[in-house]
């Protein structure tokens, strides 16, 4: 076997189960700190008598870092390596995690949220890289568990961590776990992303910002592929919105306890994993203007019932039904996203949901922390069913004739 042949060698087909089972334990160790760090820092935030404006600045502040360093650390990864990417975010969150506790004020807070923002694309998109690049190995099949397991951790076992730690600890010692978690995850990474075979690099240096800047020009020339930004936003949107001020609506408006809140952030996203790793291939059979329509009246809904919800109980109900409607529109959305990469490159259309993903949530923390100021917190889930609606309209437009042989077929299935 030449030296060439060893760089772009996959990993044999004996040791995929091998690979798989390290790397589920892998994503959902990982998934679970990020659940216990967003739940131990709303409730934080509410501990230090946050306003709303600095409660949505702070969940914003968790977005923030993908904003400016997705398309950047996937450009730079095949330079330094998966296993070195993830080292250096890894150990940079944990210790500013272990030092959150040390001021305790808002500021400092929304401070040190902000640049552990900075450090999770280098583990996210680390993990994400191996997983494609074993897909082959692992079956296709597989293709949504990277993302089922790491919500898994963050959405189930994390805030369910997050409860039982908060009602036993002070949260200067919350956040010191938190720190051992993300670096106890460092006894798992080396299994698998040593095993990533990075790329020869054409372009080092400098050369990364013309190619960043590069991304956004595909994303001007194609109609589907700006259709499928607008629905990742609006998924990405509500959800952030939800999990940033379900928690502060369930304390503040409804008496609920702070576990009875947290829990709510948990139902809401097991109805939205279900959905995405069970409804994708219903979604595919349906066809996509079918799916989208049921998506998104059910959005609109749920988000309905949320923001005129007279009880605690129709938080519940709302958030499930919430989950479901997202759930099902990001699984047909992230099938039509991978049909588009076929064509257009999966690299470059990866790198702009990446990107566009985190904008989403970004916006949905900022929108609810300004006028969460000047109207009630609860009724901006009515803001978002109008947007629901709005979006309807846009997505359901024929797409330009540049669209691809396969997304046409994917409508073909429902006309």
């Amino acid at each position: 076997m030449t030296a060439g042949t060893e760089q772009t060698a996959a990993v044999p087909a004996v040791s995929a189960r091998w690979f798989l089972l390290n790397f589920v334990a892998l994503s959902l160790l990982a998934g679970v700190g990020v659940g216990i760090a967003k739940v131990s820092t709303a409730l934080y935030a509410l501990h230090l008598h946050a306003s709303n404006a600095e409660i949505g600045l702070i969940s914003a502040a968790q977005m923030v870092g993908m904003l400016f360093m997705s398309i950047p650390v996937g450009l730079l990864l095949d330079q330094v390596g998966a296993m070195k990417m993830y080292l250096s975010g890894t150990l940079i969150a944990a210790l500013l995690y272990c030092l959150t506790p040390s001021i305790g004020e808002a500021w400092f807070l929304l401070v040190c949220t902000a640049l552990v923002s900075f450090c999770m694309p280098c583990r996210f998109i680390a993990l994400n890289a191996v997983f494609m690049q074993q897909l082959n190995q692992v079956g296709e099949t597989k293709a949504g568990w990277f993302r089922g397991c790491h919500m898994i951790g963050m959405f189930l076992l994390g805030p369910a961590i997050a409860t039982a730690l908060i009602a036993a600890l002070p949260f200067g010692w919350v956040y010191q776990l938190i720190g051992i978690s993300f670096v106890l995850t460092l006894l798992i990474a080396p299994r698998v992303l040593r095993i990533y075979q990075p790329k020869a690099v054409s372009h080092p240096g400098g050369a990364i910002w013309p190619r960043v800047r590069s991304q956004f020009g595909l994303l001007r020339r194609h109609r589907a592929l700006q259709q499928c930004g607008a629905i990742e936003v609006l998924v990405n949107s509500s959800m952030m919105f939800y999990t940033a001020f379900i928690v502060a609506i369930a304390v503040r408006d409804f008496g609920l306890s702070a576990s009875a809140a947290a829990s709510l952030i948990t139902s809401q996203g097991l109805s939205f994993i279900l959905a995405l790793m069970l409804l994708g291939g219903v979604a595919q059979k349906l066809g996509r203007r079918a799916v989208y329509r049921l998506g998104f009246t059910g959005g609109a809904l749920s988000l309905c019932l949320l923001g005129l919800a007279p009880w605690g109980a129709a938080l519940w109900v709302g958030g499930l039904l919430l989950g479901l409607a997202l759930g099902w529109l990001q699984a047909a959305n992230m099938t039509r996203v991978a049909q588009l990469g076929e064509d257009l490159g999966q690299g470059q259309v990866a790198g702009l949901m990446a990107l566009i993903g985190p904008l989403g949530g970004f916006s949905g923390t900022v929108i609810g922390g300004l006028f969460g100021q000047l109207i009630h917190l609860q009724w901006l889930f009515l803001f978002f069913a109008g947007c629901f609606v709005l979006a309807a309209g846009f997505s359901l437009r024929p797409a330009a004739s540049t669209e691809t042989e396969h997304e046409l077929n994917y409508q073909g299935v429902s006309q």
